[in-house]
């Protein structure tokens, strides 16, 4: 072979090397196959005015972050996530000699200032995630240089699983001279109390679980009045319980809110009230502690809280119960029937028996019995020969009830009074040995009295009859 041959040959292999040998040093080389490494971005940052709620929590400036990405999109590009934040996550600094410091606010120079981190959220309608920076400004004492925020963006399932790579995010918030104010907003509130219902959580509620605040005693009912008809966006702030010599005892008290008669149609003011429902254990606080109070805020369309002070108990240790009287039901219990369940309910709820309870509406709204907010899903229970209530089963959807309306309607014909519950029952995981079972509901609508209903789900097994002797032939 001539040297000329062997030089052709072998220089592929010497230009590799030499490639080599100049990347060697060089940190995150990688070697794409097939398409470009998924990154996400930044897309845009832009400042926008803190809300009257914002400001009440002690915010000044807001920050919009729009995430997009480059290449191809991973498999859980497009989740809905975040709806969460936190007062970590974020963190304020200011450039001092071309290193950037922590800032220390007036008067001890100890605390930072407050900076709230809402995580990344989903928009479906722009295809990016959004996320937000609320910080307090105002109060950062005037320096030469800038103030700038840092966090690591990342999209997350929860509050603490990340499902994305973080991304670094810094940004100046605030220019070097530049003085942020705190902004003037309105304090209206836009809503009063309407009705105040205090009353002892239902023993059944309270066995079953499915009260809001596990071993409560006390559930009260605010029912607020909106002054404007749109829907509302909502914040609900924690709740205190203080007794008059202003200890806080730090319940954990469970809280609800929502519109949830918002189906009743014969009340004209429906679209403009909101309900709050709180419960917590006054038998834990003795006596001795004198007055006791629940004190929460509430918010409407992002303006100013309403402060809420509600008395729950007076001097003399007593309850002050104002739970108003139930209404009638305005429906019965028409006919109930046990059927096996199909395929697909055996497989995704795991229950091998339905109870389909069909109830007639005799009220006066004016939609499909079946649109209308049933409590239907708060009492359910088996109960076995020897009287003993079993509440839970195995697996996470069993015993659940879901509603179903009459026959489809044509347009412009009246509202179906029907409504039918089924009950999926899972009495494959009740031993024989526990005899006869019965199945107990309790259904109502908001404000009305339950209706009862008693089922026999199951009979005693038989006794199985002796087997004749054989008389051996003589």
């Amino acid at each position: 072979m001539k040297r000329r041959e062997l030089f052709w040959m072998l220089l592929p292999c010497l230009g590799l090397a030499l490639f080599a040998i100049v990347l060697r040093n060089r940190p995150g080389a990688t070697l794409i196959i097939g398409g470009a490494p998924f990154q996400m971005v930044v897309e845009s940052v832009r400042r926008e005015p803190v809300t009257a709620y914002e400001v009440s929590q002690g915010y000044d400036s807001s920050l919009k972050i729009v995430i997009g990405h480059k290449s191809d999109e991973p498999l859980w590009w497009g989740q809905q996530s975040g709806g969460f934040g936190s007062s970590g996550g974020a963190r304020v600094l200011f450039e001092h000699e071309g290193k950037l410091r922590p800032i220390k606010l007036p008067p001890n120079f100890k605390a930072e200032p407050q900076v709230f981190y809402w995580r990344p959220t989903w928009n479906n309608e722009k295809k990016h995630y959004v996320a937000r920076i609320l910080t307090h400004l105002s109060d950062v004492p005037a320096r030469p240089g800038r103030v700038v925020v840092q966090a690591n963006l990342a999209i997350q399932s929860n509050m603490s699983t990340p499902i994305s790579a973080p991304l670094w995010f810094s940004h100046v918030v605030r220019n070097a001279g530049e003085n942020i104010k705190a902004p003037v907003v309105s304090r209206e509130t836009g809503l009063i109390i309407e009705k105040v219902e205090i009353g002892p959580v239902p023993p059944v509620e309270a066995k079953s679980g499915v009260s809001i605040s596990p071993g409560a005693d006390t559930r009260i009912r605010i029912v607020l009045l909106r002054a404007r008809k749109e829907n509302s966006g909502s914040a609900m702030g924690s709740a205190d319980i203080i007794d008059e010599k202003g200890h806080n005892w730090n319940m954990n008290s469970g809280s609800s809110g929502g519109s949830e008669e918002a189906s009743a149609d014969s009340d004209p003011l429906r679209k403009r009230r909101e309900f709050l429902t709180y419960e917590c254990d006054l038998k834990q606080i003795p006596l001795s502690s004198g007055r006791v109070w629940l004190k929460t805020k509430y918010s409407s369309n992002n303006a100013w809280p309403l402060q809420i002070k509600i008395p729950l108990r007076d001097a003399q240790g007593r309850t002050l119960y104002t739970t108003s009287a139930l209404q009638p039901a305005p429906f019965v219990v028409e006919s109930t029937k046990l059927r096996a369940a199909d395929a697909q309910e055996k497989k995704v709820i795991g229950a091998n028996t339905v109870l389909q309870v069909k109830l007639k509406y005799s009220g006066l709204s004016a939609q499909d019995a079946g649109d209308l907010p049933w409590r239907a899903d708060w009492s359910q229970h088996l109960i076995d020969e020897k009287g003993k209530k079993y509440w839970s089963f195995k697996g996470p959807n069993t015993l659940i009830a879901s509603v179903t309306s009459g026959p489809a309607r044509r347009p412009g014909a009246p509202p179906s009074r029907e409504a039918t519950i089924l009950y999926y029952l899972p009495l494959q995981q009740m031993p024989a040995r526990l005899g006869r079972l019965k199945f107990h509901a309790d259904i109502g609508l908001p404000g009305t009295e339950r209706v009862p209903v008693d089922v026999v789900v199951r009979e005693s097994k038989p006794t199985p009859a002796p087997s004749p002797t054989s008389t051996p032939k003589p």
